[in-house]
């Protein structure tokens, strides 16, 4: 696992500031998937590694299917706000 800097933005949910992105393989890129480690707020990166927010009915199903795995290996409960 590695870490990459990103510029520091807010999460769309919680308001606190993000300024990090883990990740087992790549660099992230543009619409690769992100989740806030605080409330577990669902993410997309633009090409300039800033995040929008994104709703889960927008993924392919499997990568619906991996955040929910992800939301429930990290204990978020899920949370329609964030669908």
């Amino acid at each position: 696992m590695s870490t990459t800097k990103t510029p520091e933005v807010q999460c769309h949910a919680c308001l606190r500031p993000l300024d990090r992105a883990s990740h087992a393989e790549a660099t992230p890129e543009a619409d690769d998937v992100s989740l806030c480690l605080y409330c577990g707020a669902l993410s997309q990166f633009n090409a300039d590694l800033t995040l929008r927010p994104c709703v889960l009915a927008s993924l392919h199903p499997s990568e619906q299917a991996e955040v929910r795995k992800t939301w429930e290996r990290l204990g978020f409960k899920w949370r329609n706000r964030f669908t």
